[in-house]
């Protein structure tokens, strides 16, 4: 089975005419899921929606090692083709159906597009399918796994799973200016306790110096 095979049904399924165009989309929705193992599965696209046969995919499949998303597999091309098609139109990618619907360029996926909209809430606010579809804007594709779509019965939510990273905040945020210099507070007090050593040992020999006797030098304008 070939993903071309497998959308142009999908696509029959949702009573539209099938093009190019439109499995170039659905195509690369499916390499955002990891479809190599997907479509063995008879579920390209990841759909969680329930069918007779259909079974959860064990979590060693996925990168996290859990399916919590209850991804289906399906017991035959034509099960995962009609559950496909029954995500698409549950109501929640309304956008992307219009765009199927008239074989929409690449440019009606952009971000601010409600087909871009529509994409994010399939991956659960990733960006990699709006750029890797319209080429514009989200930045570069992300690396991820397979990811399932939550919603039971009703079909797809992306839990977005491997789709955002994070960073951990500055363990001191607050920065000072020292000298026409930018540092953080814990830098601006070892600089300053570092000045105050360095005071207190030349009070201490100027001290040492006077109980003893000393000159002090001070230097005469000449």
């Amino acid at each position: 089975m070939s993903l071309t095979t497998f959308f142009d049904a999908v696509l029959q399924d949702l009573n539209i005419n099938p093009t190019p165009q439109d499995v170039s989309v659905l195509s690369t929705m499916a390499a955002g899921e990891s479809s190599g193992y997907l479509l063995g599965q008879n579920n390209p696209l990841a759909s969680t929606q329930l069918a007779p046969g259909s079974f959860s995919l064990p979590g060693s499949a996925f990168s996290s090692g859990v399916n919590s998303a209850n991804v289906q597999g399906y017991s035959s091309q034509a099960s995962g083709e009609q559950a496909t098609a029954a995500t698409l139109a549950n109501g929640n990618y309304p956008a992307i159906l219009d765009n199927l619907r008239i074989s929409a360029p690449n440019s009606a996926y952009a971000p601010g597009t409600p087909a871009a909209a529509n994409l994010m809430t399939w991956q659960g606010g990733s960006t990699e399918d709006v750029t890797n579809i319209s080429g514009q804007g989200g930045g570069a594709p992300q690396a991820r796994g397979v990811s399932g779509q939550m919603g039971g019965t009703g079909g797809n939510a992306a839990t977005g799973s491997n789709k955002t990273t994070t960073t951990s905040p500055s363990s001191n945020p607050f920065k000072i200016s020292f000298f026409g210099a930018s540092v953080d507070f814990s830098s601006f007090v070892f600089i300053m306790i570092g000045i105050a050593i360095l005071a207190i040992g030349a009070f201490a020999l100027l001290g040492a110096n006077i109980s003893k006797g000393g000159a002090v030098p001070i230097p005469i304008p000449v």
